[in-house]
C-alpha cells in the first residue's frame, strides 16, 4: 500500500476527532462551561459609544451627501436594532478565531446582573484589550488540553504551564500581525473605493465590483494558507513564523483536501447553530444545545489538529525521502 493510500482522509479526521472526545469528554467543560457563563451572567454593553459613534458618522455623511440621508437612517436604525448581547464585551472571553466553539452570541437574554452600560471610551479599549488577552488564553488553555489527548505517546503534563504561556503568547502576537495586515491591506483598497464613488455611476460601480471580487479572492486565499496556523503553534509548540510557514505549505500540498475539512466544519456547525438557536428558547433547551454544541465544536477542532498533524508529518517524511535520495 503506498503512501497516497494511507494519507489520512477527511472523514477519517473527523471520525478520529469525534473518537477522541468520546474517550475523554471532560474536554468539552472549557466551552460549555464558559457558554453557561456568559448566557447567565452580567453584560457589558457598549452601546451607548456605538451609538455616539454611528450618530456622529451618520451626521457627518448627511452634511457631504444630503441626498442619502434616508438610506442612512434606515442603516444606523438596523445596526441599533440589536440586542444587547449583540454589543456584550464579554462575549470577548469566547475567542473563537482561533477555533474556540462557542453559542454564547446566539442565547437569549435574561442572565443575572443586567446589564451593565459602558459609556467611557477609554474604558471600553481597556476592557476590550484585558478581555480578549483573558479569552484567548482560556482558548490556550483549552487547545491544550485537546492536544495533550492527541499526543500519541501519552499526556505530558511536565512543563505544562510553560507550554500553555508559550502557546498564549504566539497566538496572541498571531492575532496582532494578522490585524495588522488585514489593516494594511484594506486601507489602500477602501482608498481605491472611495475613488472609484467619485467617478460616476457607471465607471464607479464596475470598478467596485472588480475591487469586491479582488477583495474576496485574497481574503479567502489568506484565511485559507493560515488555515491551520493555530493548530501549529498548539500541537507543535512552533513561533508565529514557523506556523505560518507550515500551515501555507500543509495547506499548498493538500488544498483540496483542506478547503473539504473547512466546508465540512461550517457546514455542520452552521447547521446545527440554528438547530441550537431554536431549542435555546427554552432552559432545558439552551443548557442542552451549550453542551451538545460544546462536544460538537471540540470534535472538529480535535479533527482539524489531527488532520494537520497527518499532513505535517507525511511531508516531512517526503522531504527527508527526497533529501536522503539526492
Amino acid at each position: 500500500m503506498n503512501g497516497e493510500e494511507q494519507r489520512l482522509g477527511v472523514i477519517d479526521a473527523l471520525s478520529a476527532g469525534f473518537s477522541a472526545v468520546a474517550q475523554h469528554p471532560w474536554l468539552i467543560l472549557p466551552p460549555a462551561i464558559l457558554d453557561l457563563i456568559l448566557w447567565q451572567g452580567p453584560r457589558l454593553s457598549v452601546r451607548p459609544l456605538v451609538e455616539r459613534l454611528l450618530n456622529l458618522w451618520q451626521g457627518m455623511m448627511m452634511a457631504s451627501t444630503p441626498e442619502a440621508s434616508s438610506s442612512m437612517t434606515r442603516l444606523v436604525t438596523d445596526l441599533l436594532s440589536g440586542s444587547d448581547q449583540d454589543l456584550n464585551l464579554l462575549l470577548l472571553l469566547s475567542n473563537r478565531l482561533v477555533g474556540q466553539p462557542s453559542l454564547a452570541a446566539l442565547l437569549p437574554g435574561g442572565g443575572l446582573g443586567g446589564v451593565i452600560e459602558i459609556r467611557n471610551a477609554l474604558l471600553a479599549i481597556v476592557g476590550f484589550v484585558v478581555l480578549t488577552a483573558i479569552g484567548l488564553f482560556i482558548a490556550t488553555l483549552y487547545l491544550s488540553l485537546i492536544v495533550s489527548q492527541l499526543r500519541e505517546e501519552g499526556p505530558d503534563w511536565a512543563g505544562f504551564g510553560r507550554r500553555l504561556a508559550r502557546r498564549w503568547l504566539q497566538l496572541a502576537l498571531y492575532l496582532i500581525a494578522l490585524a495588522i495586515v488585514i489593516v494594511a491591506v484594506s486601507v489602500p483598497f477602501s482608498i481605491a473605493i472611495t475613488i472609484a464613488m467619485w467617478l460616476g455611476p457607471t465607471i464607479g460601480a464596475t470598478l467596485i465590483s472588480i475591487i469586491s471580487i479582488i477583495m474576496i479572492w485574497l481574503g479567502l486565499w489568506m484565511f485559507l494558507s493560515l488555515f491551520f496556523v493555530a493548530d501549529a503553534i498548539v500541537l507543535d509548540d512552533v513561533n508565529v513564523i514557523t506556523a505560518v510557514w507550515r500551515s501555507v505549505n500543509v495547506v499548498g500540498r493538500n488544498f483540496w483536501a483542506t478547503v473539504g475539512l473547512w466546508l465540512l466544519t461550517e457546514l455542520i456547525m452552521v447547521g446545527f447553530s440554528i438547530i441550537w438557536q431554536k431549542l435555546s428558547q427554552w432552559p432545558a433547551g439552551a443548557v442542552f444545545s451549550i453542551i451538545a454544541n460544546a462536544y460538537l465544536g471540540t470534535g472538529l477542532v480535535a479533527a482539524s489538529l489531527i488532520f494537520y498533524r497527518d499532513r505535517y508529518q507525511r511531508w516531512q517524511s517526503q522531504r527527508q525521502k527526497r533529501l536522503s535520495a539526492a
